[in-house]
């Protein structure tokens, strides 16, 4: 369980970074012990083959992970999603 502060903490934030004084700065907000990875990945990216080059959309979006690892597995779930071919640099 998070301390109160720490959640007073990261709603203060995420009202300055993203100009919105709703709670959370409007952010949505997904807490669960193990994630459906695909299902997190829908509910904060829905349309995503549409919608992957509006840079304005995806500016609305971004995931909040404790550890790299979980970033990991969300981005990959992503880039599976979107349409062409994996390059390699």
């Amino acid at each position: 369980m998070a301390h109160k502060k720490s959640l007073e903490g990261l709603d203060k934030t995420l009202r300055d970074f993203r100009g919105n004084d709703q709670p959370m700065g409007g952010a949505l907000i997904l807490c669960q012990m193990q994630p459906n990875i695909q299902a997190v990945v829908d509910k904060v990216f829905p349309n995503l083959t549409i919608n992957y080059k509006n840079s304005d959309w995806l500016y609305e979006r971004a995931f909040l992970a404790p550890k790299n690892d979980d970033v990991n597995k969300l981005n990959d779930q992503i880039q599976l999603k979107l349409p062409g071919e994996e390059i390699n640099y």
